[in-house]
């Protein structure tokens, strides 16, 4: 999956900007949008999927990104300019450790 359709699902989702979600707003998105159930007994997986503690329940923005997109592959030199092709496009950074837009 790309950056940008992951964080399309992550505004989806989250749809109250509070900065994270919990597995249950995953669970009722899936269950909204495409009709795809997820018993209340098997969210512990995406626990685990995410590397989230039961007792606080959040996702966050980072964890659910990098999990849905991974690292996406980088372009060339982190410091050339901007081309037209990657306006406006996500991109993992090594040297901040994070994700970019250009």
């Amino acid at each position: 999956m790309s950056i940008d359709e992951a964080y399309a699902i992550w505004d989806d989702v989250d749809n109250y900007k509070h900065g994270y979600i919990s597995p249950s707003s995953i669970q009722r998105w899936l269950s909204d949008f495409s009709e795809f159930n997820i018993p209340f007994e098997d969210l512990h997986y995406l626990y685990n999927c995410f590397g989230v503690n039961e007792t606080d329940g959040r996702i966050t923005e980072e964890q659910f990104i990098k999990v849905l997109a991974g690292k996406a592959p980088l372009s060339g030199d982190e410091d050339e300019e901007v081309d037209g092709k990657s306006a406006g496009k996500w991109h993992f950074c090594t040297k901040t450790k994070g994700w970019t837009k250009h």
